[in-house]
C-alpha cells in the first residue's frame, strides 16, 4: 500500500501490527506517555510516564511488570535508555540528576548528578562494548551541558591500586634516596670515631 500525503510518498507495506493496547492509568487516573523505546530482543516496552518515572511493559500483552521511580515536578517528556544486556535503565529528571535503575528488581543502583543548577536532563543514551559502558545525559536549560561517565571495572580498580602502590613506592625510594646518605654520613663518623679511639 502506497500513501500520498502533500507530495510526500512512503510505503508502510513491510509494517506489521503485532499488538493494539491500551496502556493502564495511573493512580491517579491520569494516564499520559513520553518517550518510549523497544528492548533490543523485542520482549519489553518502557515509556516515560511523565508523572513518576518510566513504566516497563511485556510485550505484546502490554502486562505492567515495573515503574523505576524519579518523580518530576514539571510533567515533560525524558529520553530513557537501557543497556544492551537489558540489565539497567537510564532516565533523567528535572532536578538535574540522572538515575540508573536495575531492570530486573526497579530498585535504584546510582543517581548521578549531570548539573548543579537543577537543569532539566532530558536526553539520555547508553553505550556498551567489551562489558564498558558509558553514559551519556544532555540537559535543556539556557547554558545546556552534556555529560558523560564511564564504568568503572574491577580492572580499573586493580589498575587504580596498582598506581597507588606504585606512587608509594616511589615516594619511598626518594625519601631513602634523600635520608640514607646521611644515615651513612652518620654511620661513617661513628665508625671513624670508634676507630680513632
Amino acid at each position: 500500500m502506497r500513501r500520498r500525503v502533500a507530495g510526500i510518498t512512503w510505503t508502510i507495506e513491510p509494517w506489521k501490527q503485532l499488538s493494539e493496547q491500551t496502556l493502564c492509568a495511573n493512580r491517579n487516573g491520569i494516564s499520559r506517555a513520553g518517550y518510549s523505546l523497544i528492548t533490543r530482543d523485542g520482549t519489553y516496552i518502557l515509556i516515560d510516564n511523565i508523572q513518576n518515572g518510566v513504566d516497563a511493559y511485556l510485550l505484546p500483552s502490554a502486562q505492567h511488570i515495573a515503574t523505576f521511580h524519579a518523580p518530576l515536578s514539571t510533567h515533560k517528556p525524558r529520553h530513557i535508555a537501557i543497556d544492551d544486556s537489558t540489565s539497567i535503565v537510564i532516565h533523567g529528571s528535572d532536578k538535574g540528576i540522572v538515575y540508573v535503575h536495575d531492570f530486573s528488581t526497579a530498585a535504584p543502583i546510582q543517581t548521578m548528578i549531570h548539573s548543579k543548577e537543577r537543569e532539566f536532563v532530558q536526553a539520555v543514551t547508553i553505550y556498551s562494548q567489551g562489558g564498558r559502558s558509558s553514559i551519556a545525559s544532555g540537559g535543556t536549560c539556557d547554558h545546556p551541558v552534556i555529560m558523560i561517565w564511564k564504568q568503572h571495572t574491577s580492572y580499573d580498580r586493580v589498575k587504580s591500586v596498582v598506581r597507588v602502590i606504585l606512587s608509594l613506592a616511589c615516594v619511598g625510594g626518594a625519601i631513602l634516596y634523600i635520608i640514607f646518605p646521611r644515615i651513612s654520613n652518620t654511620l661513617n663518623v661513628r665508625d671513624n670515631v670508634i676507630q680513632a679511639q
